[in-house]
């Protein structure tokens, strides 16, 4: 199996000072927890880990590797909600109605082709997500770990795109 890289060479900008801001952290919350986030993307790619563990055990490593750096999204994503003054449940915000995270969510699948077809629209979905977050939060410091993120979300999208092109 082919060595990746799971996470960008640059380093994690963690902003330090926040002013508290409820709408920036309910902004992030959908990054966090939401349908397309970082909550679902650990979930969904453990399951397919789990899976793959049973058909090819390479790919099923890339995919636990990929979830380990997504948790470390989830965390960086949490440290800010609670700087934002926020605490960091797993729930988002649509139309003003709270939508707690659940496990449907997860698209699950069962052939190999579909799963890493499912993995890697959820990763565009999150980019396309976070590009959404950085119009509408103007904190460079939020700015610029949003930008970071997007750079191992590419990384796993290139990741997987390669693996599809493996499986048949």
């Amino acid at each position: 199996m082919k060595e990746y890289r799971y996470r960008a060479d640059a380093p994690y900008p963690k902003p330090i000072e926040l002013p508290v801001n409820p709408r920036y952290a309910r902004i992030l919350m959908s990054d966090y927890s939401g349908n397309v986030s970082e909550l679902t993307a650990i979930n969904q790619y453990i399951y397919h880990h789990l899976e793959f563990g049973r058909l090819n055990t390479g790919i099923a490593k890339c995919l636990r590797s990929i979830a380990m750096v997504e948790m470390h999204h989830l965390e960086l994503l949490g440290e800010c909600i609670i700087r934002l003054g926020v605490a960091p449940r797993y729930y988002s915000e649509t139309a003003n109605r709270l939508r707690y995270w659940n496990a449907g969510f997860v698209r699950y699948g069962r052939k190999p082709r579909e799963m890493l077809e499912m993995d890697l629209r959820a990763e565009r979905g999150s980019i396309r997500g976070y590009e959404q977050t950085m119009r509408r939060i103007e904190h460079p410091g939020i700015v610029r770990l949003i930008k970071r993120i997007i750079e191992d979300e590419k990384l796993h999208a290139g990741i997987l795109e390669d693996l599809l092109s493996r499986v048949h």
